[in-house]
């Protein structure tokens, strides 16, 4: 008798499973009800040839492989977690401020791709999908990245080009699978020592951050073939730790941007030798700064005066008759040493003399030119060409 009720138990519930699982495949979504904004409304009715009145099976959704929404004027995309087996989401270029909770369904998705909207956070919407493996979220607002982006274990690319993002956390050393890692335009000052745990990276782009100094870490990066920090504000480094990367091809560090006066800081010495590496382009940059003096002590800096073999001087800035200097410095380059304060910026200065008799250019944006000025700036032109042609023509 026991053995009969126990039967029959089984059978209530095996029964009772299949007809939820039937009322489930049988589940019925309202397309004007399901999705209230109004442009993605429109594009899925035409992704799924439908109107606004029809509505959409579970089994239809869940035959929607991928959706590519990019530049649609979307503005929030709620009703998008029924399509369950997505693979691949584009909602570039929209309006979209956030990422709903209701999204952690699509847990099929591999890439997403929110490029420039205005989302300011990655929420668990998105925290949760850990089985993505590509993660495209330039030109947002976000600030922060959660301790949760180290579940991303099968992530292989991270582009986070253009946000505000200030640090990293120590739990990015989670992205063992990770390959292409961007984060140009940010505001990132350090980087975590874990970074050097990220085995699988070729590339990573630091461009245009704030960074101060690079981790001795960044050396573990066995398969890193791909440096770039430029336009950051580097002055400490080990520039040893390019030995221990073998496959490294390029190294950018050119236009180091400082918030002082470095009186004491380079870039590379020119005897330093690299055993055993290959690399293409190491391109450690100068960085020229250039001040006008004027004969009452009155200092100007000049942006961008250089070209070619010509400086440009404003006509506005030669508003005296005297002596006047044309300072350069140049930082950075095969001269100086980084972290050895005995080793200085070279400092150049080109004397000018401005009398009353002379005629200085009414339009304040032609070229005033000395022949003293050109010659200089020539030599200074084919000093730097000679010091780059150096760095680089020793690999």
């Amino acid at each position: 008798m026991k053995k009969i009720l126990l039967l029959l138990f089984v059978l209530t519930i095996s029964f009772t499973g299949l007809m939820g699982g039937s009322v489930r495949a049988k589940e019925i979504y309202s397309i004007k009800e399901i999705f209230p904004d109004q442009n993605l409304r429109t594009e899925i009715c035409l992704n799924l040839n439908k109107t606004e009145t029809d509505t959409i099976t579970t089994s239809e959704a869940e035959e929607v492989r991928s959706l590519v929404l990019n530049a649609k004027g979307i503005k929030s995309i709620e009703g998008l977690d029924i399509f369950t087996n997505l693979l691949l989401l584009d909602l570039s270029e929209n309006e979209i401020k956030e990422i709903p909770k209701d999204m952690s369904k699509l847990q099929s998705l591999r890439i997403l791709i929110i490029n420039d909207n205005q989302i300011s956070e990655l929420g668990s919407g998105i925290m949760s999908l850990t089985k993505l493996e590509v993660l495209a979220a330039n030109g947002n607002k976000i600030n922060d990245l959660p301790s949760d982006i180290g579940n991303f274990d099968k992530l292989e690319q991270l582009q986070l080009q253009g946000n505000l993002i200030t640090s990293l956390p120590k739990e990015i050393s989670g992205l063992k699978a990770l390959e292409l890692f961007i984060l140009e335009g940010n505001l990132i000052k350090e980087l975590p020592k874990g970074i050097g745990e990220l085995n699988n990276l070729t590339i990573l782009d630091m461009r245009g951050n704030r960074l101060e100094s690079i981790p001795w870490e960044i050396g573990d990066l066995s398969k890193v073939y791909f440096l770039d920090f430029s336009s950051n504000k580097i002055h400490k480094m080990d520039i040893h730790l390019f030995n221990k990367l073998d496959g490294i091809k390029a190294v950018y560090f050119f236009n180091q941007y400082y918030s002082e006066n470095i009186d004491y800081q380079g870039i590379v010495f020119q005897d330093m030798e690299f055993k055993g590496l290959d690399i293409y382009t190491l391109d450690l940059g100068f960085n020229i700064n250039q001040v006008l003096v004027k004969p009452d002590g009155t200092e100007v800096n000049i942006e961008n005066a250089i070209h070619g073999d010509f400086v440009i001087i404003s006509a506005n800035d030669l508003d005296y008759s005297g002596d006047y200097t044309l300072r350069t410095t140049l930082t950075g380059g095969t001269k100086n040493s980084f972290g050895d304060e005995e080793m200085i910026p070279s400092v150049y200065e080109q004397k000018f003399e401005i009398n009353e008799s002379k005629k200085l250019p009414e339009n304040d944006r032609i070229i005033y030119l000395y022949g003293s000025i050109g010659a200089f700036c020539l030599g200074l032109v084919l000093l730097v060409s000679t010091r780059v042609f150096k760095n680089k023509g020793g690999f």
